[in-house]
């Protein structure tokens, strides 16, 4: 009798044990791991609360310039931006609850040696002020890029193949980032143009011909390389007719050929020989339908296409049409993969988190989010992109001096005029840097590969002059 109640005494005081030990490590996780989240998060009030004790620590871009800081007033602080809205969306601001500003809000907010800081404010005067945050964006990229699209409503990413470092990311239209609370309620009540809008990371927009980069990996990787076809401009799939632009017939065109002019039939042609489910697989691996590995906000671009698919969605989806959505950060990536030789690199934001002495605490190391293709499929596919830039549809994107690689797009808007596409990379052999470029409704043509071969001429120009 006393040795069962023995028994049972010992089981009641080890499961106090063990749920003493679940509780305390789910304080710890709290407290631990998820304080950055909890405290970037935009539900959380305290965000958008002045701390008059301390000063919110600075952001530079790479090379140091200051994106924003803090400048102390009677009533606490405010935050300075002194490129202006050039960095508006990436950013954010500490009313908008997004970008850098509040994913790391929690690191500027924290101070290092704070008794010192303290003893040092008491002898010196000093402000407290807490930890710096330091960005892989570079100003002068963003601030000619912000410049290049002139008031245009669109988006411009930038990244390095070979790390997955943003270089610069561009939304218009933009905001004042020093807004005042009054001005920035009247922007909330507005959807005119929809200002707040990161176009670059959350807005969601058929691809077009840039698509086709995927279609065309999934054509080698299921050995139809030597695909081929007479296109008279026009042709008949089931009950429906696919046009190439203008009505231009093409002639007899193969998988290089249909890449540098943009053969519309080939395309469609090579995605019904392939199928629905092969067309999803493959783009798929390239983030659509999937959560990426990204730190700020962001849509998940789509390609609801079932596997028994009705012949008219399968060849409008094989073009980049139909009911298929990417983000312009996703493209960029895609151009970026096959440029790194099918290696997807996670694409970030931070470069390191240092203390206001500028000692680094934390630095963020590149890391891949995968093998995308094959390297020889990459391979093939660099030598298509290069022959659109070199002699196709993607001409206006050359740069003096390095062989560029590239796909243009026209994507069809119900709303309006098309939308003018083109992602690609610099130099083809060694790419330093991949770009995607949208603008909305300009009825197609070139101006985005135009200015994508602006912003890459610039990148590879101010390194050249930095060796």
């Amino acid at each position: 009798m006393i040795g069962q109640m023995q028994k049972n005494i010992r089981r009641v005081f080890w499961l106090f044990v063990l749920l003493f030990a679940l509780v305390a490590g789910y304080i710890v996780k709290i407290a631990v791991i998820d304080a950055r989240e909890i405290a970037s998060n935009p539900y959380n009030r305290r965000l958008g609360a002045e701390n008059t004790d301390r000063l919110p620590g600075m952001i530079l871009d790479w090379q140091g310039h200051v994106l924003a800081e803090s400048v102390p007033n009677e009533g606490g602080f405010s935050r300075r931006y002194p490129f202006g809205a050039d960095f508006a969306h990436v950013l954010g601001n500490r009313l908008s609850k997004t970008g850098v500003e509040a994913k790391y809000n929690f690191d500027m907010q924290k101070l290092e040696l704070e008794l010192w800081q303290r003893i040092d404010k008491l002898i010196t005067g000093r402000h407290i002020e807490g930890n710096t945050v330091v960005t892989t964006l570079d100003a002068g990229l963003q601030s000619h890029a912000r410049a290049l699209l002139n008031g245009r409503t669109g988006a411009v990413v930038a990244l390095e193949p070979g790390t997955g470092r943003i270089l610069a990311m561009v939304s218009a239209p933009d905001f004042p980032p020093e807004a005042s609370r009054e001005d920035w309620e009247a922007l909330l009540a507005s959807d005119l143009d929809s200002p707040l809008v990161n176009r670059a990371t959350q807005g969601l927009y058929a691809p077009g011909s840039t698509f086709k980069i995927i279609t065309a990996v999934a054509a080698l990787e299921c050995g139809q390389s030597g695909f081929a076809l007479e296109c008279a401009g026009s042709r008949t799939f089931g009950t429906s007719v696919m046009r190439c632009f203008d009505g231009r017939a093409h002639g007899a065109v193969d998988i290089d050929t249909a890449m540098a002019v943009s053969c519309n039939v080939y395309f469609a042609a090579l995605g019904e020989a392939l199928g629905a489910e092969v067309l999803v697989e493959t783009a798929e691996r390239f983030g659509f339908n999937r959560l990426m590995a990204y730190p700020l906000e962001y849509s998940v671009p789509s390609m609801p296409l079932p596997t028994d698919a009705r012949l008219d969605e399968l060849i409008e989806t094989a073009i980049g049409q139909g009911r298929t959505l990417a983000t312009p950060l996703q493209m960029a990536m895609m151009a970026a993969t096959v440029a790194n030789g099918g290696i997807a690199m996670k694409p970030h934001v931070l470069d390191s988190i240092q203390t206001r002495d500028l000692r680094v605490l934390e630095k963020q190391m590149p890391a891949a989010a995968g093998a995308v293709i094959a390297p020889d499929v990459a391979a093939r596919i660099n030598e298509m992109l290069v022959g659109v830039v070199a002699s196709g549809t993607g001409r206006p994107a050359q740069v003096v001096g390095a062989e560029a690689a590239g796909k243009t797009g026209t994507a069809q808007n119900a709303t309006g005029n098309d939308h003018s596409w083109f992602v690609g990379y610099a130099p083809a052999g060694h790419p330093q840097i991949a770009v995607a470029v949208i603008l909305e409704e300009t009825g197609g043509g070139t101006a985005a590969t135009t200015l994508a071969g602006e912003v890459m001429r610039a990148w590879l120009e101010a390194a050249e002059a930095e060796r």
